[in-house]
């Protein structure tokens, strides 16, 4: 379960060198101590790594690990067997968070380390690369922030045998381990309607059909939008629509922005239906106005879609898409969310 004092931390994959990549084909490795132990974000261990406190932004969390049997010959652990390595809390050593196995590629880590409370990292400082007769395993975890709040993040497997190993043991001696990154949460950015903005293209024209689509994309040119969230409504369902003149039919689609797709209106009583594509460009929202004479498709609403754009950090701009009553509810518009 999430909570506010949480961080939520999401493994990704094991690897090894030469490894095929089928975990089901591993055995698993009678391993009995532990020669290197390291939790690191950027290659770096001891560091600060912040994190948008958004929920969506994830922080790479990479454990490296040199396992050793019986004999101290280093012997490589299965891909299960590293997918059993804990994130804790490393003051009290509880675990930290719920466990997946996936990253969500929407949403990128751009952040570089710092040194504690001190200042950013510069090119003089040792990148924390292994050793060259290192033979670690890595694993790579992705965390979420949904406060402004630190997490001082360690880590924790157990041997076949029952021994518990950790990271977290200050002014560690021979076969124990002190290594950490702190995880900071920063403030989210606040973006509205004013951050956006919208460009109006003629997709169809005929004489059952008129098609407007509108684009939405940020005006920093930096972000793209990566997600979208209707807060009020269905994807592909009208927030508006309303019967004109000439039995003339109106409505307005906020689209939820991912893969391209072909928006379908079947024809009826033998007149044409018509499609077009949506989510064409990349990094931009889609809506339209539909008008479509003599059918008519939906019940009568006229409503106001309250839209979340996200950019590739995970942050939002909130605001609201409608339709102006100047111009017979026309056009799209956009605005300020009445949800805030």
């Amino acid at each position: 379960m999430n909570n506010d004092s949480e961080i939520v931390i999401k493994p990704i994959k094991a690897f090894k060198e030469g490894d095929a990549g089928n975990p089901d084909l591993e055995p698993f490795a009678d391993w009995a101590t532990i020669s290197q132990f390291e939790v690191r974000v950027n290659k770096r261990s001891k560091f600060t790594a912040r994190v948008y406190a958004n929920g969506y932004q994830q922080v790479p969390i990479e454990i490296l690990i040199e396992a050793r049997d019986s004999n101290g010959v280093v012997v490589n652990l299965s891909a299960d067997q590293l997918r059993n390595i804990r994130l804790i809390d490393y003051d009290t050593a509880e675990p930290l968070g719920d466990m997946h196995y996936f990253h969500d590629p929407r949403f990128i880590y751009q952040w570089e380390p710092i040194l504690g409370e001190g200042g950013d990292v510069d090119g003089d400082i040792n990148n924390g690369d292994e050793l060259p007769e290192s033979r670690a395993q890595s694993m790579t975890w992705y965390g979420k922030k949904f406060n402004v709040s630190a997490s001082k993040v360690a880590a924790e497997i157990t041997s076949p045998s029952g021994g518990v190993f950790r990271t977290n043991t200050p002014n560690a001696a021979p076969g124990k381990f002190d290594s950490w990154i702190t995880v900071l949460g920063v403030e989210e950015p606040l973006y509205d309607h004013r951050d956006l903005e919208m460009e109006r293209v003629d997709e169809v024209t005929n004489s059952i059909w008129d098609i407007d689509l509108y684009y939405i994309r940020f005006s920093n040119r930096e972000f793209n939008i990566v997600d979208s969230a209707q807060l009020d409504g269905y994807p592909s369902v009208p927030y508006h629509s309303s019967l004109h003149p000439l039995v003339q039919s109106r409505y307005h689609i906020a689209f939820k922005y991912g893969p391209q797709f072909t928006m379908e209106f079947e024809g009826v009583d033998g007149l044409p239906g018509v499609s077009f594509e949506v989510n064409k460009r990349l990094g931009q929202a889609t809506a339209a106005r539909c008008n479509v004479n003599l059918l008519r498709y939906y019940d009568l609403y006229r409503g106001h879609a309250c839209m979340w754009y996200f950019n590739q950090y995970g942050n939002r701009a909130r605001c609201g898409l409608g339709n102006t009553y100047v111009d017979d509810y026309n056009m799209v518009s956009l605005g300020g969310s009445l949800h805030g």
